[in-house]
């Protein structure tokens, strides 16, 4: 915190020259409330309520999103078209400041989030659990529930057909994070065995991540590694080495991602236009090009994760030239929670679709695009600043009560993770309210569900190797091992091995009691 506090004048050197010093001054606050409770987390965890960043990592996103581009960003970025070009009505994102109100609204807004998260949070009892699952008995049985859920998550990512179904497409996010953070935890246990920590690392994570860059989406990789390390810090409890991995994350694979994702969008597009000629980097390509693209790659990264310049644009707007909407994005709080299986004519969620025509950011002819309404901007073309502090103060309190019920220190790992995968999507508040928690209570059942099937299941036919409460404590609390058997290789042996052990001591045992008297055999217990 000291080292980051002494950076804080290198980062006002940077500042552009449409930031003035007193909203400079304002995100520079934003930036050390919002990594407070990082801090607090990573160097305070003894004094923490939950045992994985759900509170910080939310903070961290506003840091991210909104405090921290104003001092890297270009003005010239954002452009205007005109549809029709002689209307001169222009559409697009555009600024010429990044205002103290709009600083002051971020500033505001994340206090309020913390405020309400940390004072609803102390309050709430500690001793009250609310959620409780059994046991595995059958770790080979369990695991390999695990690995038929992992595969039909990934069958659903490349499988269309799969994905066109509403409200599947609804429960397989939180379904993929609770299958691969299962088995993640147990390699970091060290219970997974060498071919299933092959297939899991040379098999399921790139073919995650692949699918996403294909697609363009650079967003849902990068949330499943921050999932991945999240975990990895509830495992190892090292911040120096989360820390390295999340630096070298952001400096390497994440721009590493975003090139990959460029030249794949531009051998597309030479598919689809083949008289394009598509530039691709080779070792004769001149230096000043790769600078060039390396220059694009750092443009595109740092405009897409620009969302206060859309605050901005939005506080131009509203309510000046657009009246605040009173709720209007949040109607469909009301229908989400019923399953469209259950009502086919449910309304669908195009929030998108009617902010980016509302406030003239598509072109008018733009029928597909959707542009992503955060939470903060959201409460704030609905109700204005007052709604802003009041509904980031309520999204706080939702967080600690959510956080009390669904993730708690004293869970096993499954619980653990079943309350992690439901909430991790909330740090991201990038998209509409309606569409991030309208299905939350359908995913809650749905997977909570599912998972007390998977364990039930794994109770059939008894356990593996009966042991005694030693072992049962155990398996409570930590992952159930990953055997090579269910690969098909070791663990048989393993098993021969009890069991030729268990003989053979059986053997001395009764060679024992034969040479002991009657009389001394019957008072022995322990005898045969």
């Amino acid at each position: 915190m000291l080292a980051f506090a002494a950076a804080l004048p290198f980062l006002w050197l940077l500042k552009r020259d449409f930031v003035e010093p007193l909203p400079a001054c304002l995100l520079i606050a934003t930036i050390l409330v919002g990594l407070t409770p990082s801090v607090l987390f990573l160097f305070l965890s003894g004094r923490q309520q939950a045992p994985l960043p759900f509170i910080a990592l939310t903070g961290l996103f506003y840091v991210i999103f909104f405090a921290l581009p104003p001092f890297f960003i270009e003005r010239g970025w954002w452009t205007v078209g005109y549809e029709p070009l002689e209307s001169g009505l222009g559409f697009g994102v555009v600024f010429q400041t990044i205002s103290a109100r709009t600083s002051g609204i971020v500033l505001g807004g994340v206090v309020a989030l913390l405020a309400g998260y940390y004072v609803l949070s102390v309050t709430l009892p500690r001793s009250v659990s609310l959620v409780r699952l059994p046991n595995a008995c059958s770790r080979r049985r369990f695991e390999l529930l695990l690995w038929l859920l992992l595969a039909l998550h990934l069958a659903f990512l490349y499988v269309p057909a799969l994905r066109a179904v509403p409200s599947l497409a609804q429960g397989m996010a939180p379904i993929g994070y609770f299958a691969a953070g299962m088995i993640f935890m147990s390699w970091m246990r060290g219970h997974l065995g060498r071919i299933a920590t092959t297939a899991f690392w040379a098999l399921v994570v790139p073919l995650e991540i692949a699918i996403h860059i294909y697609e363009g989406l650079i967003t849902p990789a990068v949330l499943f590694v921050v999932f991945l390390l999240a975990l990895y810090r509830f495992v190892e409890r090292s911040n120096v080495r989360v820390l390295a991995l999340a630096i070298l994350f952001a400096v390497v694979v994440f721009p590493l991602l975003k090139v990959s994702g460029a030249r794949l969008g531009d051998w597309m597009s030479s598919r689809a236009a083949p008289r394009e000629v598509v530039r691709v980097t080779t070792a004769e390509t001149p230096l000043a090009d790769v600078l060039d693209d390396a220059e694009t790659i750092r443009q595109k990264i740092l405009r897409r994760i620009s969302l206060i310049v859309l605050l901005e644009y939005c506080v131009q707007q509203t309510p000046e030239k657009i009246p605040y909407l009173a709720g209007a994005t949040m109607q469909n709080l009301k229908t989400n929670v019923v399953p469209r299986f259950l009502w086919s004519d449910k309304p669908r969620e195009t929030i998108g679709q009617w902010f980016g025509h509302k406030y003239r950011i598509l072109n008018p002819d733009d029928q597909r695009t959707s542009i992503n309404l955060p939470w903060l901007v959201e409460f704030y073309i609905n109700f204005g600043v007052t709604g802003v502090l009041l509904g980031m103060l309520l999204v706080g309190a939702a967080m600690a009560i959510l956080e009390w019920g669904l993730l708690r220190a004293s869970m096993s790992d499954v619980e653990l993770l079943t309350g992690w995968s439901l909430l991790f999507p909330l740090i991201y508040q990038e998209s509409n309210i309606s569409l991030m928690i309208g299905g939350l209570v359908q995913q809650a059942i749905l997977l909570f569900t599912l998972v007390y099937l998977m364990l039930r299941l794994s109770q059939w036919g008894g356990r593996d190797n009966p042991g005694g409460a030693a072992r049962t404590a155990a398996a409570r609390f930590a992952m159930p091992s990953w055997p090579l058997d269910l690969v098909g290789m070791s663990g048989v042996a393993a098993r021969r091995g009890q069991k030729s052990a268990g003989l053979q001591a059986e053997a001395r045992l009764s060679a024992h009691a034969a040479s002991m008297p009657f009389d001394e055999r019957k008072m022995n217990p322990g005898s045969p």
